[in-house]
């Protein structure tokens, strides 16, 4: 009996020396402890953001040894950053056993296209190009909320800029501290590896500490012995001593708030639960309606009277005592303003009107038309601006969003009648053609639409 206990208790023991190590969970019952999906992560992540930190800083070695010696621009370490950080959130979905839907393959596809305007274009000599890295910025951002299958009613709708909002500022600082748990999870699974083969970790050391002397004596040999082997060696000695100096140090720091704010926006991506839809909360149709109707009442009146005006301001042009940029910039801005406000009236009442009845329809609409009336105006302005003075960066930029906002609201206005997802298209609409106009070389023939005009 005493044998048989003396043999189950050696094989115990020898389980537990074999067995892999594994560190304990963490005791606050919140979040998961790191594991290796986490360490991988960690690691592109240290590397994109080095990447990210070298396109805005030219101090790093990456910067002046790679990129600058190799005359390829800064845009393409943001084409690098984009692509290592589409493959750490593939790699991290796979990881996490999180199937690739097909919605994410269209953010991606309109990822790659932007990060890839920066290396076929000159970004420095384009106006348009904070523009399109705001629009990366989101767009990527949105990938990984969509890879994730974390989009609030899991479609695109009115609500995806609460999910862009929540991933851009609440997520990557809500865990912030998530690296440095992923590297000391790391840490701990090492150590506790090392105990378990503590014997061999120890001769290793002390083969590399008696080899030492021997290999210094045979590093001085190879030095006198080749001259180039000298220069490298001499090369290396100031850049080891630039990672100690002030810069070093700052450049290691910045690297890693990059990392961990990259690390919890990923982290806290696929960790948090997909966000419940919010209730509506329904209100009378009476108080919207009296809210609505003073607005109508209000643009009825404005288009009456401008209406009446039109032909005393085109008079008072060809007499040339009213110039016509006066004409064309007078209330321009204000009438923009107005159309996002009207948006801001519809998307509310819609909210909390989710089955509107015959009249609120009827006086939504109304708003619609005459939000795009409005829209019409603001166009007519600028185009006669244009045809006066030619083109400028501003002029297209602010031409094509009112165009964009033009087929919101009919869209918009669409949906009060039939029951379909307006925002989704005017978005996806919105999203190609600034592609297209970025892609366009705007500078190219905006100088060749002011030479044949002048």
């Amino acid at each position: 009996m005493k044998e048989e206990l003396i043999q189950t208790e050696n094989r115990e023991e020898e389980k537990t020396e074999q067995a892999p190590a594994t560190v304990p969970a963490e005791t606050d019952g919140k979040l998961p402890l790191p594991g290796k999906a986490e360490w991988v992560l960690a690691a592109l992540i240290l590397a994109a953001a080095y990447i990210y930190y070298s396109c805005w800083m030219p101090v790093t070695w990456l910067r002046q040894k790679v990129v600058d010696q190799m005359g390829i621009g800064w845009q393409w370490l943001l084409f690098g950053f984009t692509c290592l950080f589409v493959a750490a959130g593939l790699i991290y979905a796979r990881m996490k056993k999180q199937a690739v839907n097909r919605g994410s393959l269209i953010y991606l596809a309109l990822t790659g296209a932007a990060a890839l305007w920066f290396v076929i274009y000159q970004p420095d000599d384009q106006p348009i190009m904070p523009y399109v890295f705001l629009f990366l910025s989101c767009v990527a951002v949105y990938w990984l909320t969509v890879l994730a299958g974390k989009q609030r009613g899991g479609c695109l709708d009115a609500r995806a800029p609460g999910d862009l909002g929540r991933g851009l500022f609440y997520l990557p600082f809500a865990y912030f501290g998530r690296w440095w748990a992923a590297l000391a999870s790391l840490a701990g699974r090492l150590t506790h590896s090392r105990q378990a083969h503590r014997d061999q970790f120890r001769q290793a050391l002390l083969g590399v500490l008696l080899s030492i002397p021997v290999l210094c004596i045979v590093l001085l040999l190879l030095v006198r012995a080749d001259s180039s082997f000298a220069r490298a060696i001499d090369g290396l000695l100031p850049r080891l001593a630039n990672l100690f100096s002030v810069s070093g140090w700052l450049t290691a720091v910045l690297v890693v708030l990059i990392a961990m704010y990259l690390f919890g926006m990923f982290y806290g991506t696929f960790y948090e639960k997909r966000p419940e839809a919010e209730k509506r909360v329904r209100l009378p149709q009476a108080f919207l309606g009296g809210f609505l109707v003073m607005f109508v009442a209000l643009y009825l009146i404005f288009f009456i009277i401008k209406l009446l005006a039109v032909p005393e301001s085109l008079a008072q042009i060809a007499q040339g005592t009213l110039l016509t940029s006066t004409y064309a910039r007078d209330g321009f801005f204000e009438l923009c303003a107005i159309a996002f406000i009207n948006f801001l009236i519809f998307s509310v009442i819609k909210w909390y009107s989710p089955d509107p009845g015959l009249m609120m329809k009827a006086a939504l609409s109304i708003l619609g038309v005459q939000t795009l009336a409005f829209i019409c105006l603001a166009f007519s302005k600028m185009g006669l601006y244009i045809d006066t003075y030619g083109l400028t960066f501003k002029r297209v930029f602010t031409s094509w969003f009112m165009a964009v906002l033009f087929l919101t609201f009919v869209l918009l206005v669409g949906e009060i009648w039939k029951k379909f997802n307006g925002v989704r298209i005017a978005v996806m609409t919105g999203a190609v053609t600034f592609l297209i106009l970025a892609y366009s070389n705007m500078p190219a023939w905006m100088a060749a639409y002011n030479a044949a005009l002048h």
